[in-house]
């Protein structure tokens, strides 16, 4: 994955998170957004202790991911 997939997931989620936010919870926008990645996070983890391979797949993805790269150069 390079800089703009990340981006571009990660502001697609953040604008994802406020809508149901704003549509269904109707918490503080920082908070709502906070409790929902909170939820999220720990789906994911469950997930990861009862899916059989979930864990290598995140693994192999979050390696894949090149963090010595400059954006811009």
């Amino acid at each position: 994955m390079d800089f703009f997939q990340i981006t571009s997931i990660l502001i697609v989620l953040a604008a994802a998170f406020s809508y149901i936010n704003c549509k269904y919870i109707k918490l503080p926008t920082t908070i709502g957004v906070m409790l929902i990645a909170l939820i999220t996070s720990l789906a994911l983890i469950s997930a990861g202790s009862i899916t059989e391979g979930f864990r290598a797949h995140a693994a192999s993805l979050v390696g894949s991911i090149d963090f010595h790269c400059h954006p811009f150069g």
